[in-house]
């Protein structure tokens, strides 16, 4: 007498499988030809981010108070408060408007920056284009330094 045979399995081809495969096969048949068409339909992107635009270079601002004698002294503004918005954001910006608006924004950032004492009577802001260290510990290099604008604070 031999032992009774276990049950044959269920065939895995129903309809919900099926439309499991079609759904999966589908989603990487989008996914292969987002990356290989370079197509950017949301929700499918190549995550990209900025690293395409990335060079060796970079450009920033940097402010200085003048004083009497036309001494520079360059302003540390990376502990301001958040409410005093993105320095690096804002010069840019500030160029083109008018006289009383940029001194009101340079006397807010020299007394957050404790420069107000003794009062400077000009802030220039200076556009710095320098290297960007491609190694861990690498340092960057000055490469130019133009004076964008001077605002007087008379």
């Amino acid at each position: 007498m031999h032992p009774p045979s276990p049950p044959a399995p269920s065939s895995p081809d129903g309809p919900t499988v099926r439309r499991a495969r079609i759904v999966t096969y589908g989603l990487m048949l989008a996914i292969v030809g987002t990356v290989a068409t370079g197509a950017e339909h949301w929700p499918l992107s190549q995550f990209e981010l900025f690293s395409g635009v990335r060079t060796g270079e970079s450009v920033s601002r940097q402010m200085v108070a003048v004083d009497d004698r036309g001494s520079e002294s360059a302003l540390d503004l990376s502990d301001l408060p958040a409410n005093l918005g993105l320095v690096s954001h804002l010069l840019p910006t500030l160029r083109d408007e008018d006289l009383a608006t940029q001194q009101q924004a340079m006397r807010l950032w020299l007394s957050a920056a404790g420069a107000d004492d003794p009062e400077p009577v000009a802030v220039r802001v200076y556009v710095v284009r320098s290297t960007v260290p491609t190694v861990a510990g690498g340092r960057s290099a000055v490469l130019d330094r133009t004076l964008s604008y001077e605002v007087p604070l008379s």
